[in-house]
């Protein structure tokens, strides 16, 4: 895979807008709230729904996730979230990781495609003396996100996206997944995966068993793959 060109530095706190979508379908699906009035009140024009090109800032979206927590009175709002984002918001990259060969394989194309969703992550993947893969998750620049964007961001992109690549549930995949927010009042919402979690680390985390890195991916698909793979890298670049 040829790499793209941006570098951590040059790069300021972005999130592909799509996310603002998912609120929304959360606000109103499980809540009964009309969501425009509350993209209003945290300064959100709602027509960046419509928009698949658009990046908001980590502090125009902070906001809006404490409001949403606020108004619902759920710590979990950002795990509830998750069950909104659809794969057409991720820009490709879904799909295009789940045309990977093996899941080793796709984990690596995450590290490289990660920034088209957002650049406020820095990825990288490791493999511990066991031979478990950590594939580690360190916010990039000053501002960190809300702790509802974190569980979004862990239990949409990565928990659903890999169970969807494998067609196994986390529990079989993981061996414990490490989050850097605060730890809930009530954890149920997260221990519900099956899956150890650990609250108040350094970063985010995902130990992945070792004999999940050779998982056939039942979508493997060179010839799309290949097809995927430049637009986005050009995108990056």
């Amino acid at each position: 895979m040829s790499q793209p060109t941006a570098t951590p530095s040059t790069l300021a706190q972005t999130t592909l807008a799509t996310v603002v979508s998912a609120i929304a379908s959360t606000l109103q699906g499980e809540y009964g709230i009309a969501p425009q009035p509350v993209l209003l009140s945290v300064g959100i024009d709602p027509a960046v729904m419509q928009d698949s090109e658009r990046r908001l800032t980590v502090t125009t979206l902070s906001p809006l996730w404490l409001r949403c927590v606020e108004l619902t009175g759920n710590e979990a709002f950002g795990l509830r979230s998750a069950r909104y984002y659809q794969p057409v918001q991720f820009y490709g990259v879904d799909l295009a990781l789940c045309t990977s060969a093996t899941f080793g394989e796709a984990l690596q194309r995450h590290v490289q495609f990660i920034r088209v969703l957002t650049t406020a992550a820095l990825p990288q993947l490791q493999t511990e003396a066991n031979g478990d893969h950590r594939l580690e998750v360190r916010r990039h620049g000053p501002q960190p996100p809300a702790d509802a964007a974190l569980d979004c961001f862990f239990h949409t992109f990565y928990i659903r996206l890999f169970e969807r690549q494998t067609g196994l549930l986390s529990r079989q995949l993981l061996r414990r997944l490490e989050l850097p927010r605060q730890a809930p009042k009530d954890p149920a919402p997260w221990l519900a995966l099956g899956v150890p979690v650990v609250f108040g680390c350094p970063c985010g985390a995902m130990v992945f068993k070792a004999e999940a890195w050779s998982l056939p991916l039942p979508g493997a698909n060179p010839q799309l793959l290949a097809q995927l793979e430049q637009p986005i890298l050009r995108h990056l670049a």
